[in-house]
């Protein structure tokens, strides 16, 4: 029905991406439970959900570096008070199923290879409320001074206007950049014939911003 943080199926959806995970040759599969807060004056507070899922392939030469690849798997809708979580409808196809579609891709396909550095697939919950859940995580990961190495985000991916040609919106600020253009030099020797460039999010904001 839908994958809002505060409806009971998000634990449904919590334990379908576990079993996917578990089907791929990864090292561990492990859940990350966080403290609920939403940004929003408008939500009200949520006592608990579903937890973080992150699935990690360790590097085999360094270990300790870190790249994680993360996506949120809840979803929104706007109502009207009062409701039932519940019984909405939201099932959030391209926000973000798309993304945590594209995450589940890359764990599939990379956990057939060795890496030198650790690669951790995320998936994030209650990002439509305020980066819950990779805010949460990427506060962990300062407290216990992880080494990060490189973040990317899999937000909104599959919406296409009609008549468009596939292209990619590459979202990343100026601390970013270094990481862009790595990113945008890839592309050109693996999808020579997609459209990338930067873009800015106008309004809102997506789970790269906890990491920066």
């Amino acid at each position: 029905i839908n994958r809002r943080c505060d409806s009971r199926h998000i634990y449904d959806v919590k334990d379908w991406i576990v079993e996917e995970y578990s089907g791929f040759r990864l090292d561990s599969v492990k859940l990350h439970e966080f403290e609920v807060i939403p940004f929003w004056d408008s939500v009200p507070k949520i006592p608990s959900s579903a937890p973080n899922v992150l699935a990690i392939q360790v590097g085999k030469t360094k270990p300790n570096e870190i790249i994680v690849c993360g996506a949120h798997y809840d979803s929104w809708v706007v109502v009207d008070e009062p409701y039932n979580p519940d019984t909405l409808v939201s099932p959030g196809a391209d926000d973000n199923a798309s993304g945590v579609a594209g995450i589940l891709e890359t764990a599939r396909i990379l956990s057939n290879y060795n890496f030198e550095r650790t690669i951790v697939y995320a998936n994030w919950n209650a990002e439509e409320i305020g980066l819950c859940g990779s805010n949460e995580y990427a506060k962990k990961c300062e407290y216990d001074s992880v080494d990060i190495v490189a973040y990317f985000n899999l937000d909104m991916t599959g919406y296409l206007n009609p008549g468009d040609d596939i292209h990619i919106h590459l979202l990343y600020a100026t601390c970013d950049t270094l990481l862009g253009d790595f990113v945008k030099q890839v592309s050109k020797t693996y999808l020579p014939d997609v459209s990338i460039h930067q873009a800015w999010l106008h309004s809102g904001d997506t789970d790269y911003s906890s990491f920066n």
